[in-house]
């Protein structure tokens, strides 16, 4: 088993510049998610997440990440959130919606993959919790949270009526604070080329939310 260790800073995070010339995999398009939550039997479609690259202030300090922005058209909620990805060639990573129902993502794993894809790599990550008030009062002002995935296989998905070949499958969860939270989930599929097709989070409670691109 290949372990990797990361340290991510919530407020700033520090990479090293990369090479211009990488293979990336966002581009110029526009990437549209549904969204689907699920509370015991119940399904329910909120709407629509847009993704896309977004050139802007941030951009000026985001140490060679990409600059992307979250547009959300979901049920009675409609706002903007700026964000950063990494995408050298080298790793794949989504700093996930963190607004309104999605305050919870910063519990779990971002969406990431290292490039080429191994199966059997585990990372483990150190997330510094400077400040969030606005998850329940708080709570998470000034914690660590430790966070791990593991990259578990390659298999074929269907869903929406799209079929993807050879997705690789990783699931992660928060380690620690277990008293405190309970485990936070994360399962996704990613395709060379797609990017994450299907971003699933499933809450301690069972709840579900489920990101699948259009």
């Amino acid at each position: 088993m290949i372990f990797k260790i990361c340290t991510v800073v919530c407020s700033i995070t520090l990479l090293l510049f990369c090479n211009s010339n990488h293979k990336t995999i966002l581009g110029d398009m526009i990437y549209k998610y549904h969204v689907y939550q699920f509370k015991g039997n119940n399904r329910e479609e909120l709407g629509i997440l847009l993704l896309e690259k977004s050139p802007g202030f941030l951009s000026l300090i985001s140490f060679g990440q990409t600059t992307i922005k979250w547009t959300y058209n979901l049920n009675n909620i409609k706002l903007e959130e700026t964000t950063l990805a990494e995408d050298d060639g080298k790793s794949f990573s989504l700093h996930p919606p963190r607004k309104s129902i999605f305050l919870f993502t910063e519990i779990a794993p971002f969406p990431s993959i290292d490039l080429p894809p191994e199966i059997g790599t585990t990372a483990k990550i150190k997330l510094n919790i400077v400040k969030y008030p606005e998850f329940e009062n708080g709570i998470l002002n000034g914690k660590i949270i430790h966070q791990e995935v593991i990259l578990k296989k390659v298999i074929d998905t269907t869903i929406n009526n799209n079929h993807y070949h050879e997705c690789f499958y990783s699931i992660g969860k928060n380690l620690n604070l277990i008293k405190e939270l309970g485990y936070y989930l994360i399962e996704t599929w990613f395709v060379n080329e797609k990017g994450f097709v299907i971003i699933k989070y499933t809450k301690p409670n069972g709840d579900i939310i489920l990101f699948v691109l259009d």
